[in-house]
């Protein structure tokens, strides 16, 4: 999976816009077809999960009361920190995953728990959550998961810096 990985990004990290500016953002979801396909694991990890008003792919983002409850269990130890990131991003208020550096701080804690979680999978640990041997979905998942949020993390910050930069060559004119 690393390997795959590694060539899905080298693929993409060369890519410019029709400007000739390079491709941060826009070739993510593209670069993540390429590792394996779709983030969708559990109830938190994913566009699928309950909210106030049911399952939140059938309700557009920013719909009032198309929150999570936060009341189920979640499936396993890569849920729940999918759970837990989930829930930091509430508490932080970002407003949009792909692009709110608000949201940096949850996603990095989120990828440094998969990596403990794989690093424990690797030694043969038990899942905290289910008590069992993490299962290949788990593990697949976990690491897709890394390499999406490693990405976007730093495309937030990249952004974040541009348009700060943006703003101040605006504010000299």
């Amino acid at each position: 999976m690393v390997d795959e990985n590694r060539r899905a990004v080298g693929r993409h990290a060369g890519r410019r816009s029709s400007r000739g500016r390079k491709l941060v953002w826009s070739t993510w979801l593209e670069m993540i077809n390429d590792c394996g396909g779709a983030l969708d694991h559990g109830l938190y990890y994913g566009s699928g999960g309950t909210s106030q008003q049911g399952d939140r792919t059938n309700i557009p983002a920013g719909t009032p009361g198309n929150r999570f409850t936060y009341d189920e269990t979640p499936i396993d130890e890569v849920d729940d920190l999918a759970r837990t990131h989930d829930m930091t991003y509430d508490e932080a208020r970002v407003k949009n995953f792909y692009s709110d550096p608000a949201g940096v701080a949850a996603d990095r804690a989120f990828v440094q728990g998969l990596e403990t979680y794989l690093a424990n999978a690797s030694r043969g640990r038990n899942d905290a959550i289910t008590g069992r041997a993490p299962s290949s979905e788990a593990i697949k998942y976990a690491e897709r998961a890394v390499v999406s949020f490693r990405i976007l993390v730093v495309t937030k910050i990249v952004n974040f810096v541009t348009k700060k930069l943006s703003v101040q060559k605006e504010q000299k004119k």
